[in-house]
């Protein structure tokens, strides 16, 4: 798997994905690909990797403690008394004390 390092924008390869994952552990071993020569594993501190598109790693593969902190609780608008429905428009229907007759009319 590659990700990117935050600063330079290098990729690194991750050697060990288990490391990658676990978030009892800050660092991890990958090789930096930058060059033409292979480079030597070297340790990458998890917090200054990115993902290539830009994103951030999860924070269940950094933070142990990522289901204890709770989400920032939505405002509730305050709830008003219902307001009465205004009647509908008079003006856009006939009022007639005699039924409308449809179709032919008889004489």
């Amino acid at each position: 798997m590659f990700l990117k390092d935050k600063h330079s924008g290098n990729l690194v390869e991750i050697l060990d994905l288990n490391s990658l994952f676990d978030p009892l552990k800050p660092a991890l071993m990958g090789r930096l690909h930058a060059g033409e020569e292979m480079q030597d594993p070297t340790s990458f501190e998890k917090t200054e990797l990115i993902f290539l598109s830009g994103e951030t790693l999860p924070r269940c593969w950094l933070d142990v403690h990522y289901r204890s902190v709770r989400p920032p609780e939505r405002r509730r608008r305050p709830t008003s008394p219902a307001k009465p429905r205004k009647a509908a428009r008079s003006g856009s229907r006939r009022k007639t004390s005699q039924p409308v007759s449809r179709g032919r009319s008889r004489a």
